[in-house]
């Protein structure tokens, strides 16, 4: 009777033993996956996103990649354009939005010159690389 019961007590505490690493791994993968969705800002961080060669030549590559629209030109709209994007894990940029809209095709071409830059380092929370949201303003601007 003895050996039944401590069987029985055996059984009982390694189903509860099994039940509390399934529940631990179950919580550690949905914590990896809420890690994986997550986006800091980029002012927010100790270790930002860094463009190779500095954010001065990201501005430069942007500036000789943007395309005056046809339009813009012709009727001399001239202005900003504020696009916001999410700089990846692995330095790619994705989620491109107009957060200040200009019109006449500019807002496509503020994109456009945006996705013709090189992948960035990313930025990093406790050594690991995370998703960065990023805001930059384009410029428009006919010569006199």
């Amino acid at each position: 009777m003895k050996k039944m019961f401590f069987s029985s007590l055996f059984a009982m505490l390694m189903l509860v033993v099994c039940q509390n690493e399934t529940a631990y791994a179950q919580k550690k993968a949905t914590d990896a996956k809420a890690s994986d969705v997550t986006v800091h800002e980029f002012q927010k961080m100790k270790t930002p996103p860094v463009y190779p060669g500095g954010i001065a030549k990201f501005y430069t590559a942007v500036f000789k990649a943007v395309k005056y629209p046809e339009a813009a030109a012709k009727d001399h709209k001239q202005g900003t354009v504020v696009v916001s994007f999410v700089i990846e894990k692995d330095g790619s940029m994705a989620n491109f939005s107009v957060d200040k809209k200009l019109g006449y095709g500019t807002d496509e071409a503020a994109i456009s010159a945006l996705k013709s830059a090189k992948k960035w380092n990313p930025g990093k929370v406790d050594g690991k690389a995370v998703r960065v949201k990023m805001n930059v303003p384009v410029k428009f601007s006919l010569a006199s």
